[in-house]
């Protein structure tokens, strides 16, 4: 397995919560579900570089 694999494969789910976010803004769907979605999917990123 590669070794940033894990890195590439959070910073991609990154980018698809922050896609799914700017959609259902853009419909005004926003609930206070999705932005703690927003944050936990970003932070896993940050999580995998601390640790």
């Amino acid at each position: 397995m590669n070794k940033f694999a894990l890195r590439e494969k959070s910073f991609n789910f990154a980018l698809r919560c922050i896609k799914f976010y700017q959609y259902l803004h853009d419909i005004q769907r926003v609930f206070v579900l999705l932005k703690q979605i927003l944050r936990s999917g970003t932070e896993i990123e940050a999580l995998i570089i601390e640790g």
